[in-house]
């Protein structure tokens, strides 16, 4: 094997250059249901935009340089991010959860239009007409799934309860 080669990654391995971005990563439960109908549609113009917006913040570069120390002079060129590190942050919380409210409707909105995702209909729980999808939620009282026929994305980030992942 020649050095410009890549060297085989063990079954499971991800290369060190790469951020794994597992849905978890990206959403939780609660703000991905909205994409599940027409997955992968709009989740991944969703995922990109939010991506762009949270990295770089303040909390997420102090939460970053907690699990990866800055160093004490800034290295020219800078170094690559610790893709690791970056896993570590989401999984703690995803990228959706990150975001304030307002930018999160914005996004969300922004990746279904683009994707041409979801209907404007009346939603069930403010009777608004506005853009939303059919939406799973778990009912812990009685322990079973029910699906709203259409909630918009105005309630999914404001108004309601947790859905199943």
């Amino acid at each position: 094997m020649s050095e410009t080669e890549a060297k085989p990654l063990a079954d499971g391995e991800m290369p060190k250059d790469f951020l794994d971005c597992t849905h978890p990563r990206m959403f939780c439960p609660m703000h991905g249901e909205p994409f599940r109908e027409s997955w992968p549609k709009g989740g991944m113009i969703f995922q990109l935009m939010a991506m762009k917006e949270v990295i770089g913040t303040p909390e997420w570069n102090r939460e970053y340089d907690v699990l990866v120390p800055p160093p004490l002079v800034k290295p020219d060129p800078p170094p690559p991010p610790n893709y690791r590190a970056m896993e570590k942050l989401l999984d703690k919380r995803p990228v959706c959860c990150r975001l304030p409210p307002d930018r999160l409707l914005a996004i969300m909105l922004e990746a279904m239009t683009t994707a041409k995702v979801g209907v404007s209909a009346r939603c069930l729980h403010c009777n608004r007409q506005r853009l939303g999808s059919p939406y799973r939620n778990f009912d812990l009282r009685t322990g079973t799934t029910r699906t709203i026929k259409h909630l918009c994305l105005h309630c999914v980030v404001y108004s309601i309860a947790p859905a199943v992942s």
